[in-house]
Order: structure tokens, then C-alpha cells, then sequence
């Protein structure tokens, strides 16, 4: 387990950015990493809902070399999206459709949600991609904290949908000591050796050893069993990476 921090930044003459002329959408460069010039804080020339609809409309999503075509933003986005906070996608949460939840329930399986801000996962730079990921911020409702607590005195277990999921629960619990309601930013870095004071499992892609996905699963299962997981869902045709498949991992099942 480690601590996530933000890039060391250099302060500067402030620096004007056009993001997009059309809709005099404008920013300007506060600090840049000078480890990592590509990396920089802006500022916008606005907030709240303003920013966000210049956003969509000056924006695209990421794209990822092991798509073939463009990923339109109604196809990055979860079933139960709602604020715009992340870079990219909480792609294990794309098998879950309305009618999947709702079998759930019928199932006495219930469901809650929390707001987690997710990094990008890769920025192409490999000295960059090493200090990731950066802290992340959170917001998890009263309601949610009481659909776990009941989950617990049922006797039932905890699974995040996504190790984004994963990171704001357990960094949420690790500041307050228990789990509690409210906003944070994550810093915890999940991995070997770390034991889970809240999920007691979760369903996620498939990530590849040597990525930090692949080292917060093992906070939930040895890295040997991981990796022969994987290899067996290579040689079945599962998918890796965004917009691959998701898995199950339980260790209290093993």
C-alpha cells in the first residue's frame, strides 16, 4: 500500500489557452510538472454548468489504440452515469444494463452508487504511467453507506463494481476509520499486502500484470492466481483493456 500524490508543480506566468474559439471556451495554464512538461494545471474562464456544456461541446472522449473507430460519448459513459467527473469510463460497470439491475433485485441482490472521479490510465509517456494514479476525487451518499451497513448486518458481502468503486470506499473508510458519508479526495493505493476493510470483492476488467489495476487486484487474490486467470480468458478470447470483458473476483469463494 502507497499514498497517491500530485505531480510536483512549478508556478508560471500565466499562460492563455484557447480550448475552443467557436464557443470562446478559454483557459489559461497555471503550473506545469517539470518532470513531465505535458502535464499542467489549468483554469478555465468558467464553472459549474456553463463548463460543463462547453465541455461537451468542444470535447471528445479518449480513444484507444485497440479501437478501430471513434467512441462517440453515449458509448463511454455507464448505464447509471451522472456527474461528468471522470476522464475515462468505469468500463467494468458496462455489463450492468437496467435489466441486469433489475434482475438483481429481483434476486434480493441490492445496488447502490458512489461518485468516483477516474484518472486517465495510461498517458503514453511510461515515466509518467509510473506514478499513477494520481488522487482521485469521491462523493459517497448516506444512502449508500446504509445499504452497505445493512448489506453487513445481514450477513451479506460487499462487491464494487470497479476499482474505482474499490479505491473511494476504502480510502473513505482508511480517513474516517469506519466508513462515512461525504466528499474526499483518494490517495490509497491498493495493493499486495493490503487487506480491504470494506469490499469484500469486486467485478472488474481484465488487466494486464505490471499495470496498477492488475496490482490493486491483488489486494483480493495472489498474483499467481491472477495470472493464470488471465491467461486462461487470453486463450478463451476474452477481451483485455477498455471496453473488454469483466470478471468476478471473490476470494471468500476460492
Amino acid at each position: 500500500m502507497r499514498a497517491a500524490t500530485w505531480p510536483r508543480e512549478e508556478p508560471l506566468e500565466e499562460r492563455l489557452l484557447v480550448v475552443d474559439p467557436a464557443n470562446g471556451l478559454s483557459a489559461v495554464v497555471v503550473s506545469v510538472d517539470p518532470d513531465a512538461p505535458r502535464l499542467c494545471r489549468v483554469r478555465f474562464d468558467r464553472d459549474g454548468a456553463p463548463l460543463f456544456r462547453a465541455l461537451y461541446a468542444a470535447g471528445r472522449p479518449i480513444q484507444y489504440a485497440h479501437v478501430a473507430k471513434p467512441l462517440p460519448l453515449w458509448l463511454v459513459q455507464s448505464t447509471f452515469a451522472s456527474r461528468p467527473w471522470s476522464f475515462e469510463a468505469p468500463s467494468a460497470g458496462r455489463p450492468f444494463t437496467w435489466s441486469l439491475l433489475a434482475r438483481l433485485s429481483e434476486h434480493g441482490i441490492a445496488t447502490t452508487c458512489v461518485t468516483h472521479a477516474a484518472g486517465i490510465s495510461s498517458t503514453g509517456d511510461d515515466a509518467l504511467d509510473r506514478r499513477l494514479p494520481f488522487p482521485e476525487r469521491y462523493s459517497i451518499p448516506e444512502v449508500a453507506v446504509r445499504a452497505i451497513e445493512t448489506a453487513r448486518a445481514r450477513g451479506g458481502r460487499v462487491v464494487a463494481v470497479g476499482t474505482t468503486v474499490t479505491r473511494a470506499l476504502e480510502s473513505a473508510a482508511l480517513v474516517h476509520g469506519a466508513l462515512a458519508p461525504g466528499d474526499g479526495e483518494a490517495t490509497l493505493v491498493l495493493g499486495p499486502g493490503y487487506r480491504p476493510r470494506i469490499v469484500d470483492g469486486l467485478f472488474t476488467g481484465m488487466h494486464a500484470r505490471g499495470t496498477s489495476h492488475f496490482a490493486l487486484l491483488e489486494a483480493f487474490a495472489p498474483a499467481a492466481l491472477l495470472t493464470d486467470a488471465i491467461a486462461h480468458a487470453e486463450s478463451a478470447g476474452y477481451l483485455e483493456h477498455e471496453f473488454g470483458d469483466s470478471c468476478l473476483v471473490l476470494p471468500h469463494a476460492l
